[in-house]
């Protein structure tokens, strides 16, 4: 009797997490086999065979000829869009019925209750534009002067690791993103960050590891808040620890209190957005949510952009020379000096950094909820209709590979972005799409693009960037991450320029 209950309870069970996964059968939309119960198509990212950039482009090469997938993620149905003309629907043309993102609730998170990437409708609108009030030329041009002095010392940290050797040999995410976060700390809030090897020196620092280090609590965190947002409902799981929250808002409290007592004012993004919010009679927690918001835009991108940089040139030390050329002709322009006008006159370094985060996007995949109802009509014929709360998926990694749009397209070759030529200006629409497109895309990809591009130009103008033996190739993104860390990490080397 025992038996044939756990029996009928297994089935009701099994029955209970395949029930949906008819749903695309039943809609015509092709869809992968392979679906194990209650996990669906997600099963090689939750067991950590394969990273979830890997697993979409497979399932968006599976199907080279069609402009809709179905997938399910866990017993959810989803659709993974292949088709740019659809892309172009759902983020620009009809960019209401899909203007939603997860949301995480600020009584949780308040320090990233005013970034516009976790935010809808009116609260987004309006937190959008107060960030990008602050991306104007004239303010990047005080960044990069800030920026310019964090690299400075950068450079010093590096030539003191030298000490008599032919040269040295690093992790680049690692080190990159203690410099991202100095530059950060000072521009946003003219607060002095440590460049060093050690996490102690840097109170920044700990708090972007605890947000963001590949640990497997924080995976499960990500993989929660982008799969499994009901569940993330239940639990209010954090995307920024207790601590880190208390400790921020500490922080700023204190640099606020000090401004308000008349001391003198300072040229960083917290003094904007102290007279921004006084001006309107916003709260405190507004101004440090903005502020906190330029840490999480920067940091992880920006140092991961760096490694795949670096990965790339070291690879092609073709390219490396070239550019190394480029940019030393432009800064010779400029009597030698390093500035934002010499910086977007390097037009061979804006190809370099498209290519690079061509091949290697750093927001591997875009997520959209339906927000209206709409039917999507593909170039091939296939149709689908979407209601509220549905899903849409983008293999941001599939788009960037397609030989359909990229000729040779696991070919390193910069050159395909280069504005005056006949291949970029026949380029199809949305096909690129590392910062997203449409209203939503990314708000900070100015200031992030500004500072890759400074710490680099620091690295081409003084060393020789090598592959370091402890690269493990081929290169492959790293299952156990759910961001797209190099397996093995980011291994170069550099020498000194003769």
């Amino acid at each position: 009797v025992i038996a044939a209950i756990i029996a009928v309870l297994i089935v009701l069970l099994l029955r209970h997490l395949t029930t949906n996964y008819g749903y695309w059968k039943k809609r015509g939309i092709p869809a992968p086999g392979g679906v194990v119960p209650g996990l669906g198509h997600w099963w090689p990212v939750f067991s950590a065979t394969k990273n979830v950039a890997n697993l979409l482009e497979d399932y968006y090469n599976k199907y080279p000829d069609k402009s809709m997938v179905g997938l399910y993620l866990m017993r959810t149905p989803i659709l993974l869009i292949r088709d740019p003309n659809l892309l172009r629907t759902i983020l620009q043309t009809d960019f209401n019925s899909f203007r939603h993102h997860q949301v995480l609730e600020g009584t949780v998170d308040p320090l990233v209750d005013q970034n516009p990437f976790f935010l809808n409708d009116d609260k987004w609108r309006d937190a959008r534009n107060i960030l990008l009030s602050t991306m104007t030329s004239k303010k990047l041009k005080s960044v990069t002067l800030i920026a310019l002095d964090n690299c400075s010392k950068f450079l010093k940290h590096l030539n003191n690791q030298f000490r008599g050797k032919d040269y040295i040999e690093f992790e680049a995410k690692d080190t990159f993103k203690r410099v991202t976060v100095a530059i950060t700390a000072n521009s946003v809030l003219s607060l002095e960050e440590v460049i060093s090897n050690e996490d102690s020196d840097n109170i920044f620092q700990k708090m972007m590891e605890n947000c963001f280090s590949p640990t497997t609590f924080n995976s499960i965190k990500f993989a929660v808040f982008f799969f499994l947002p009901g569940l993330n409902r239940i639990f209010k799981m954090g995307f920024v620890p207790t601590w880190v929250n208390k400790q921020y808002a500490r922080v700023v409290n204190k640099l606020i209190d000090e401004r308000e007592r008349g001391k003198e004012e300072r040229e960083d993004v917290l003094q904007y957005l102290w007279q921004y919010c006084k001006e309107r009679n916003m709260p405190r927690e507004t101004m440090i949510s903005q502020s906190f918001s330029f840490f999480i835009e920067s940091y992880e991108t920006s140092s991961l952009t760096l490694s795949f940089l670096t990965y790339h040139l070291a690879k092609y030390n073709e390219v490396q020379e070239k550019l190394r050329r480029h940019v030393n002709a432009v800064v010779d322009k400029y009597d030698g000096n390093i500035s934002y006008e010499a910086i977007n006159e390097m037009t061979y370094l804006d190809q370099v950094i498209s290519e690079s985060i061509r091949f290697h996007p750093i927001a591997s995949m875009l997520r959209k909820i339906c927000s209206e109802k709409i039917e999507l009509v593909g170039s091939d014929g296939l149709t689908c209709r979407m209601e509220p709360e549905e899903g849409i998926i983008v293999s941001i990694y599939g788009l960037h590979h397609d030989p359909k749009y990229w000729k040779n397209p696991e070919i390193f070759r910069p050159e395909r972005f280069d504005k005056d030529s006949e291949e970029y200006k026949e380029r199809q629409n949305f096909v690129y799409l590392p910062f997203g497109e449409g209203p939503r895309q990314c708000p900070g990809k100015r200031l992030g693009i500004l500072i890759v591009k400074l710490i680099l130009v620091t690295i081409l103008r003084n060393f020789i960037i090598e592959k370091s033996p402890k690269l493990q190739e081929p290169v492959t993104l790293d299952p156990k991450n759910f961001l797209p860390f190099i397996k093995g990490g980011a291994w170069i080397r550099l020498r000194p320029l003769i």
